[in-house]
């Protein structure tokens, strides 16, 4: 299969495919609760945090996967300082797994992250995403420290840029 990565804020694909897409991954394998995933989803909030890194199947132009480059400035940044940006919300639909889409958005916010002159990059996952850890470690991330927050544990990873 042929995919397509690019920054494009989804322009290219509706509100409901993007809302969707993360209700899939992140309701559907039990990550958040579909009551928090009603307003955390919602595709004016998503679009709001930052830069949108799609992957697109080529020959559907269906949204496969996206991941979310945030910048300091964005009022749903958490944890970055001022030349850091964070990672938020890495997913790619289950019939696209394993086509390496996951590594390949990371990779575009990597290089989209120092082209723009950040000097690192902060991400946090749940405990429980073993295989999204494992890819954070492939691409350099380093396990930092660990937090609890709303009833759940997480990882802090960084990358220095």
């Amino acid at each position: 299969m042929d995919f397509k990565i690019e920054a494009t804020n989804c322009l290219d694909f509706s509100d409901a495919e993007l809302s969707e897409l993360l209700t899939e991954v992140y309701v559907g394998e039990g990550y958040v609760g579909a009551e928090q995933a009603a307003t955390m989803f919602k595709a004016a909030t998503v679009r709001s945090r930052g830069k949108i890194i799609t992957a697109s199947h080529e020959s559907h132009q269906s949204l496969a996967g996206l991941v979310i480059m945030v910048p300091p400035t964005s009022n749903a940044r958490k944890l970055a300082k001022e030349d850091e940006v964070e990672v938020h919300l890495l997913a790619v639909k289950k019939d696209y797994r394993n086509n390496n889409l996951g590594h390949r958005l990371l990779s575009e916010l990597i290089l989209q992250a120092q082209n723009e002159g950040y000097n690192k990059i902060i991400l946090w996952t749940q405990s429980s995403m073993i295989a999204a850890q494992k890819l954070y470690s492939k691409l350099g991330f380093v396990h930092e420290s660990n937090f609890e927050a709303k009833g759940l544990d997480f990882y802090l990873y960084t990358r220095s840029l």
